[in-house]
């Protein structure tokens, strides 16, 4: 039986967070700013609505590559069990929302409050589940093979569908169902992420693009100011 252990929230935003580990499941969940989760010898880009499942006992730190960052924390011990994604976004809000009404349940303490936060953290536990299910197994080896080739810039979504086994309507359909965006659309957001990640260690903006796999700088330009409101210059950190 799952067991909510916290509930909190970052009260002040902050710029880093050192190694440190649990004994027990914690889900984050970002509700400002945009960084990089280390998790072992794993750097996880997040934005505002990323979800990082962090398994017990896994050494990890936070670092942003905005000003600061904010997040939701759950402590959960039980109920996850093996085969929960590491990482997965939520642009609709969903699980923010649950999140932020288990940090007041936790908080206020009102009468019943435990089986109401029982019933909100079943409900964020079998998201999980549903997001590492055996139907995903494909969306795991398609995000593997766009992280793999994303310097390349004639990296085509067709070429990865055939590489998979399966037709392009097929791919477009799983990838809306379990990401809510297209694969294009995920292919671009993850060369943003790698050219963000990049910039953050001090790489010119030309090689940040190049890196992420964008031949045509204005472009990467472009496609970085709308996805982040800022041009890719803002967010260079010089060597």
């Amino acid at each position: 039986m799952p067991e909510l252990l916290y509930a909190g929230v970052i009260t002040a935003p902050v710029q880093h967070h050192p190694w440190h580990r649990h004994n027990h499941w914690e889900l984050v969940c970002y509700t400002a700013g945009a960084g990089v989760t280390t998790v072992g010898d794993s750097a996880i880009p997040f934005r505002i609505g990323t979800i990082i499942a962090l398994p017990p006992e896994l050494p990890h730190q936070e670092d942003a590559t905005t000003p600061t960052y904010a997040n939701i924390h759950l402590g959960v011990r039980g109920g996850l069990g093996r085969g929960i994604p590491c990482c997965q976004d939520d642009d609709a809000g969903s699980f923010r929302t649950i999140g932020e009404a288990l940090v007041r349940e936790a908080r206020d303490r009102l009468p019943g409050w435990e089986s109401t936060a029982a019933a909100l953290l079943n409900v964020l536990l079998l998201w999980l589940r549903r997001w590492s299910g055996p139907a995903d197994t494909l969306m795991t080896r398609a995000d593997r093979l766009l992280r793999a080739r994303l310097a390349d810039p004639d990296l085509r979504v067709d070429a990865v569908a055939r590489e998979l086994g399966v037709s392009d309507d097929t791919l477009r359909r799983r990838f809306v169902a379990l990401h809510g965006e297209p694969p294009r659309r995920r292919l671009l957001r993850l060369r943003l992420d790698e050219s963000r990640l990049a910039l953050a260690r001090g790489a010119s903006v030309a090689a940040a693009a190049t890196a992420a796999g964008f031949s045509d700088p204005f472009h990467f330009s472009r496609s970085f100011r709308a996805a982040f409101g800022h041009p890719p210059s803002a967010e260079r950190t010089s060597p």
